[in-house]
């Protein structure tokens, strides 16, 4: 309401308003990196050391010492120092290896986001080939054999469709055997009766086999296929698993 037409600010004088104003930030409490921020909003091109200069001047109280103090001899001696450190070329360096560290930056955090999509992909691969040897029957023996990587993985690439099985560094450490197993069954039967898993063939003798088990499943030519949205059919047809 202080900026609608009629309000304090409105009717505010200018003096009152040039008394009233304050930063939009609280960079200025911040020490001399939040000064030096707020000086190079105003001052992009400006060197660090004419900031310093500046900063120096005003904090000693360097004016009144060298109107107090200093001779033409002074300021020549001055000038020529000036001049040196113009010559020097600080700023030219300062740049420079900023530049190169920020350049170090730039390619620490791609090769980050590298390893990161490498790292994705490789376990993308490794479930691709868990999931030729998925055990998908709730009620196979294969599962009551199984140790504890085999679960984990299994329960890995169901996640896949589930998304409620727990991440894999909680089926590893926060879970025995037997909850690994009961939560493997209780996955397959929810898929089963959600009309996701269909098993086209039941105990058979071949099932003790994990990688052609009969509790995983291979697609029959003359599967009546549901219209219910597939979680299989982001899969190519020669994949084990299907609805």
């Amino acid at each position: 309401m202080e900026f609608a037409p009629g309000g304090l600010i409105d009717l505010a004088s200018a003096t009152d308003r040039e008394a009233a104003w304050m930063p939009s930030t609280n960079d200025a409490n911040e020490g001399a990196l939040g000064s030096y921020r707020l000086y190079t909003w105003s001052n992009p091109g400006a060197l660090v050391e004419l900031y310093n200069a500046n900063a120096m001047y005003r904090r000693n109280h360097t004016e009144e010492f060298m109107l107090a103090k200093f001779d033409d001899e002074d300021y020549k001696y001055l000038r020529v120092k000036a001049r040196i450190l113009d010559q020097s070329g600080l700023e030219k360096i300062r740049r420079i290896e900023q530049a190169e560290f920020d350049q170090r930056l730039s390619d620490m955090k791609h090769k980050k986001e590298e390893d990161k999509k490498k790292k994705l992909e490789d376990k993308q691969c490794h479930l691709d080939e868990v999931q030729k040897r998925l055990v998908l029957d709730p009620e196979s023996p294969l599962i009551n054999t199984m140790k504890r990587p085999e679960l984990v993985e299994q329960l890995d690439c169901l996640r896949r469709w589930d998304a409620s099985i727990p991440n894999k560094t909680y089926l590893q450490t926060k879970m025995d055997n037997d909850t690994r197993k009961k939560t493997l069954c209780n996955v397959l039967r929810k898929l089963r009766d959600q009309g996701q898993l269909v098993l086209h063939s039941q105990a058979s003798s071949s099932e003790l086999e994990p990688p052609t088990a009969s509790g995983n499943i291979s697609k029959p030519s003359s599967l009546s296929v549901s219209t219910q949205p597939s979680f299989f059919d982001e899969y190519d047809s020669d994949s084990e698993l299907y609805h």
